[in-house]
């Protein structure tokens, strides 16, 4: 038995998720709209959804602009529409201007965005630019932007609905500190994914600059008895069947400290990890391989998880962590799918 290395991982987004069936709010709550804008496009966009803002931000879509406003949870219905021709949104409270765009102009219907506040506290005004084609309309609820987009060639077109207010409970905590991505493939290191996630964190701390994945790997120690907690057993250049080809805390902890600064943070819970990340620190993660169920297998040594892999943690959002992986890239990956393959065994290390 080994670990296994290899496949892609995918993330499902679903669009446009306010309340589950028989859910019930209070009439208070709210939540944020997040704002991004594309310079390629020059739109600006809008969704209440946090794991479409995380997938955005993946993608590197235009600029995040943070929190808009924050919508009511119930209301007048506010559609969003989209151009496939245009590669651009439109957001609407009329239900005429949404059925006619939809059936007559091209524009596909993509339901329900948002609310409109009911008691109208907070206005949402909108403005259109004729000398654009993609991105020529605008939703706000800065009177001083509107002022100074019409001085600009904006056309003022009124309030388009309400939002609950400017402020609310939940924070925009969104944080990617860009850690660079090393392949372990590139490399020839098919088990290479403990040195790639290292090095990967000491050069986003400056350190080990010199290094690329190959040289790196010639500096890891190797254990003669294949005990991962005394060093890498086997090679990570090829599978080597009956040995458990990983390095586990206790010894990569020194062996990374000699290039820059490490803290065994091993049996943290997330929060512990995630104040790492707060505070510019990446941090080194032994996780599942596609978040699937662990493969347990004995050896020698103890008890090991054949489809472990090891991946470096540098940013997170409200529901969200994002990941540099060696094997697969960077991506997001909600809490709950990231807590449960890292709490089977908590093994991290902080690259300070």
């Amino acid at each position: 038995m080994r670990r296994r290395v290899g496949g892609l991982f995918f993330i499902t987004i679903c669009f446009v998720l306010l309340l589950l069936p028989g859910q019930s709010v209070s009439a208070s709550a709210s939540i944020p709209i997040y704002r991004f804008y594309s310079s390629r496009t020059q739109e600006h966009f809008f969704t209440n959804n946090p794991a479409e803002r995380d997938h955005l931000l993946q993608r590197g879509w235009g600029n995040y602009e943070g929190i808009s406003w924050y919508s009511s949870v119930s209301g007048d219905n506010i559609y969003r529409l989209y151009n496939p021709k245009l590669d651009d949104h439109l957001y609407t409270r009329n239900l005429n201007e949404y059925n006619i765009l939809s059936t007559q102009r091209g524009w596909n219907a993509e339901g329900v965005a948002f609310y409109s506040d009911q008691d109208q506290r907070v206005p949402v005004y909108r403005l259109y630019n004729p000398s654009l084609q993609s991105g020529s309309h605008l939703y706000t609820t800065n009177v001083n932007e509107v002022a100074v987009l019409q001085g600009r060639g904006w056309n003022y077109e009124g309030v388009a609905w309400y939002s609950s207010s400017l402020t609310g409970k939940t924070q925009d905590t969104t944080k990617i500190l860009g850690v660079p991505f090393i392949s372990q493939e590139a490399a020839g290191a098919p088990m290479g994914c403990e040195a790639a996630s290292a090095l990967q964190a000491l050069h986003y701390k400056g350190h080990a600059a010199r290094y690329n994945l190959r040289s790196f790997l010639q500096t890891m120690p190797i254990a003669a008895n294949g005990n991962p907690y005394q060093g890498f057993g086997g090679t990570p250049y090829a599978v080597v069947s009956g040995v458990y080809q990983s390095i586990f805390p206790s010894a990569f902890t020194p062996w990374i400290s000699s290039f820059g600064s490490a803290a065994n943070i091993s049996g943290s819970n997330l929060d512990g990890i995630l104040s790492e990340v707060a505070s510019g620190n990446p941090v080194v993660v032994w996780v599942i391989l596609r978040y699937q169920n662990p493969q347990w297998h004995h050896y020698d040594w103890g008890r090991g998880i054949d489809n472990a892999h090891v991946v470096t943690v540098d940013g997170y959002s409200d529901q969200s962590i994002h990941v540099v992986d060696p094997e697969n890239g960077s991506y997001w990956i909600s809490k709950t799918m990231f807590s449960t393959a890292y709490n089977y065994v908590k093994f991290a290390v902080a690259v300070r």
